[in-house]
């Protein structure tokens, strides 16, 4: 029958452990993130439609109404803003943790 060194268990499970931790947190970033830019992707899909929407109201009614002209103008702002933070959004990069001298052994 083998022996078995219960610091060495010990050790090698509290490691694994560790690096479960980290699998997992990393995970639930990246998670996060993808909600996140769903979020944002859904947002842009509304923006695009109401700006079409008033696009094509304006286009029928064929008149310089200011008020109409005002709302597309804020939609299109709306929509950059939108585009920027998804653009950050995908270069974000998500930061892993660099292995202790522990589990380096």
């Amino acid at each position: 029958m083998a022996e078995y060194d219960p610091t060495e268990i010990r050790t090698t499970v509290r490691r694994t452990c560790q690096r479960l931790a980290v699998t997992v947190e990393q995970a639930g970033r990246a998670t996060a993130r993808a909600l996140e830019k769903k979020s944002i992707e859904l947002k842009l899909s509304e923006l695009y439609e109401e700006l079409g929407r008033l696009l094509y109201g304006k286009l029928r009614n064929g008149s310089e109404d200011t008020a109409l002209t005002e709302r597309i103008s804020v939609t299109m702002t709306k929509i950059e803003k939108c585009e920027s933070a998804l653009t950050a959004l995908k270069t974000k990069t998500v930061k892993v943790a660099p292995a202790t001298d522990k589990e380096k052994e």
